[in-house]
């Protein structure tokens, strides 16, 4: 099974990059989508699914975002090693971060 999660950060090449090379590497199980901004994301999630957001710290989710979209999980993206409150490390290796967000996701790791 695959997970297809949208990814949203101030560093839009980042995010592109990010999104090819993890989506070139069909073997991970998680599909990218980049946005440019949360308004985007918003209005994508509007009319298609998305079984999580990864976002950076500087990306303000809209007043009722975890409302409206309460399934959803939403994790986030920081610039520090140190894991605060469950963030996940922008520079590990694109591998690291799909770990993570499975993990996040509470899905089974594969040995």
């Amino acid at each position: 099974m695959e997970y297809k999660i949208g990814i949203c950060h101030e560093d839009y090449h980042y995010v592109v990059n990010l999104m090819e090379y993890v989506n070139s590497t069909r073997d991970l199980g998680v599909i990218l989508v980049a946005f440019s901004s949360m308004a985007a994301m918003s209005e994508y999630l509007d009319s298609n699914y998305l079984d999580g957001v990864l976002v950076g710290r500087e990306n303000k989710l809209q007043e009722g975002f975890y409302e409206e979209y309460e399934n959803l999980t939403v994790m986030l993206l920081s610039e520090t090693k140190e894991n605060e409150s469950g963030c996940i490390y922008k520079y590990q290796s694109a591998g690291g971060i799909i770990r993570e967000i499975l993990k996040r996701l509470n899905v089974g790791l594969k040995p």
